[in-house]
């Protein structure tokens, strides 16, 4: 055994690089970790081993002063360039002068530098994007909502001031949603008085959504005695010497004349509703009366003021309550409800008072008269103008909407045109345009197709996304009894014309194209609206827009009528409409002068329906009202038609002669004013582009 100095242990701890120089010079390429070797080395191998080391000790320090040397002069050189870049900087704010005068030359790369992505696109891309996923939003979120049945949800959606989440909303509503009652009491309580009104005006409805009515106070006075004495204070105060004689003689009298006109040219409504009218409404006259006298009051806007006032609603109410079957006196309150819906300051106190839960129910009604009044004072109601149409339009005493009778929530549907239709002497705007007229025994049988108002049930078919307005007016024949409160200066062409214009102005005539159809003096109001409209700037634009005038046999140069009327006016007393259609009339010449003059400069169609058939005036007497000579205006097309005065704008049905020409005239108008519009906007495309 070797003693401790002879025999030496070392131990090694090996790293990467040794092992690799043990390797490389094949020394101790079997060691182990934590090994013992005995060593018997020898000098010259001792000696190579230190100068591998050192050698090895040399190249490390050799390096790292390279790498030092590196980044200290690295750091010297940035710092340098920093400082002085300063001074070497020019800034100008005329880049273009200093380069004139330097002779600065710039260098362009071959290559475009590559941008990063926010450099490429638009500064504003987030903003759109995030307003594009907003749109979606508040267009997808209200129409998933509108699916629900929830009534809370689809009443918030109804309250909504955005448009698309209230047309959603309206529309979910109107579906059959098979609710509980108190679920229907839900939205009909919870629901604004602008919601109320749109539901009321939509098709198909459910009746539980309208609030019930008012609770009224008990009171034993009959419903006479208190129309008299809400019309002794009215005719107090009235100032229009028209209305407070009218209003004077129905509470000294109690019988001005006729309500019910049942002549041959006044018959307007199913003979079976006048058999009725003359036995169930004798007993009623002095309430129809006092009604008929509280209607004209209603036409001037401070007395309507005080009919509020003074309970008038409530007391019209009670009437509601008591003859709510009777279509006569349904009529008059109807006719009282929509003169008060003019004004908006009257529009809350109507609501609140039950009146849009009645005009509901009245507008299921077959009666033309309560229909149109109905749709008259719901569309004044309505101030849900986003939802329809977007027509902003008050219907005054006279006007009134025909087509459409609904509110429609179709999105940007517009109306493309406006039809006005205006009717004549001793016509009026319920019956004039009805179907030609059969006995009772053909309307027994053919009750489903006959209409008592062609245009709106044919035309606003046949013709898509128009409006359609029907005008009434008051006319007498004579002054021997007149029943209606108007002024005999009132009642001249020009007057009513100027009147007319006026409220067809408020029901936004003007703002679209428009097409006019008249019959007898109806076309002379047309005339006379024309020319006044082509040298007043109040209503400039009525004639600009004007595409197409159509006539059923107006009196241009003169009625028999009138002529007959002035041979016997001493017996018959004619009233101011029949002096004026008088052949030798000088106003009517230089009217109708005035109107070629219009039709030659603003080149609108024109379509005349003559007579040829008599008509009959009573005591067997027979005559042609308007003979082709009279109702050929000279321009434009003329076509006369085998039948009388009354007959020439009633078509028998709508495969008729009379009602194909008709609807192919306002087809031809809107085609034509289409292709206009199309060039025209064309053409200024073209020369502003020539401008550029």
């Amino acid at each position: 055994m070797l003693v401790n100095e002879e025999r030496r242990y070392f131990r090694l701890e090996y790293s990467a690089l040794r092992l690799v120089f043990f390797k490389k010079f094949h020394f101790l390429p079997s060691i182990r970790f934590n090994s013992y070797v005995p060593t018997s080395i020898s000098k010259q191998e001792d000696t190579n081993r230190k100068k591998l080391f050192t050698q090895f000790s040399r190249k490390q320090i050799i390096g790292g002063c390279v790498l030092v040397g590196t980044v200290i002069g690295s750091v010297i050189f940035v710092t340098y360039e920093a400082l002085t870049l300063q001074g070497r900087l020019q800034i100008t704010n005329n880049v273009h002068e200093t380069d004139r005068c330097t002779g600065i030359k710039f260098i362009y790369p071959h290559k475009k530098p590559l941008m990063k992505l926010d450099d490429q696109v638009q500064k504003n891309v987030n903003e759109k994007l995030t307003e594009n996923v907003e749109k979606f939003a508040k267009r997808f979120i209200p129409w998933a909502q509108s699916k629900s049945k929830d009534p809370e949800l689809l009443l918030r959606l109804v309250e909504s001031e955005d448009d698309d989440s209230r047309r959603y909303g309206l529309t979910a509503l109107t579906l059959d949603n098979e609710w509980e009652d108190y679920q229907y009491r839900i939205v009909s309580q919870g629901c604004s008085n602008k919601t109320l009104v749109s539901l009321a005006r939509l098709p198909s409805c459910n009746d539980n959504f309208f609030r019930q009515l008012p609770w009224l106070p008990v009171t034993t006075e009959p419903l006479e005695t208190s129309l008299q004495k809400l019309l002794t204070d009215l005719h107090y105060e009235v100032k229009d010497p028209g209305i407070k004689h009218y209003t004077g003689r129905v509470l000294s009298v109690g019988q001005p004349g006729k309500i019910i006109e049942t002549e041959q040219w006044n018959l307007g409504d199913d003979p079976r509703l006048f058999e009725k009218l003359s036995t169930d409404d004798k007993n009623n006259n002095e309430l129809i009366y006092l009604l008929q006298a509280l209607v004209s009051h209603t036409l001037i806007g401070s007395q309507c003021i005080k009919i509020l006032d003074n309970g008038g609603l409530i007391l019209l109410h009670r009437i509601y309550i008591q003859y709510k079957d009777n279509i006569v006196i349904c009529r008059l309150l109807a006719w009282i409800i929509a003169n008060l819906s003019v004004h908006c300051n009257l529009h809350k106190s109507i609501i609140d008072g039950g009146w849009v839960t009645i005009l509901h129910e009245w507008m299921k009604s077959i009666d033309t008269g309560l229909l149109f009044y109905t749709i008259r004072a719901l569309a004044n109601l309505d101030q849900d103008l986003h939802s329809g149409y977007d027509i902003q339009a008050v219907y005054h005493d006279g006007i009134y909407l025909t087509h459409p009778i609904h509110k429609t929530l179709t999105r940007r549907k517009r109306a493309k045109a406006d039809i006005v239709f205006i009717h004549g002497l001793m016509g009026g705007p319920f019956k004039t345009w009805r179907q030609r007229d059969r006995n009772l025994t053909q309307i027994n049988n053919d009750q489903d197709d006959y209409t008592y108002f062609w245009p709106k049930d044919w035309l606003g078919k046949d013709v898509s996304n128009i409006r359609i307005l029907n005008v009434g007016y008051q006319t007498e024949l004579t002054t021997w009894d007149t029943k209606h409160p108007v002024e005999p200066k009132k009642r001249t062409i020009l007057s009513r014309s100027i009147e007319l214009l006026d409220k067809l102005r408020e029901a936004d005539i003007g703002g679209r194209p428009v097409i006019f159809v008249g019959h007898s003096m109806g076309g002379l109001l047309i005339k006379e609206m024309l020319n006044i409209a082509a040298f007043d700037t109040r209503y400039s634009s009525m004639i600009e827009n004007t595409i197409g005038v159509m006539f059923y046999s107006v009196p241009h140069h003169g009625s028999t009528l009138a002529k007959i009327s002035n041979q016997a006016k001493y017996m018959i007393f004619p009233s101011v409409e029949v002096q004026e259609l008088n052949t030798d009339n000088r106003s009517l010449k230089e009217l109708h002068s005035t109107f070629l003059d219009l039709h030659q400069k603003y080149e609108f169609p024109v379509l005349s329906f003559g007579e040829t058939e008599k008509t009959s005036i009573g005591l067997n007497m027979k005559t042609v009202f308007v003979p082709p000579s009279s109702s050929d205006p000279g321009c434009g097309e003329f076509v006369t038609v085998p039948t009388d005065h009354i007959g020439i704008c009633k078509p028998e049905d709508k495969q008729s002669y009379l009602y194909k020409q008709s609807l192919f005239f306002i087809r031809k108008c809107l085609f034509h004013h289409t292709i206009k519009h199309t060039v025209s906007m064309a053409k200024q495309k073209l020369d502003s582009s020539l401008d550029k």
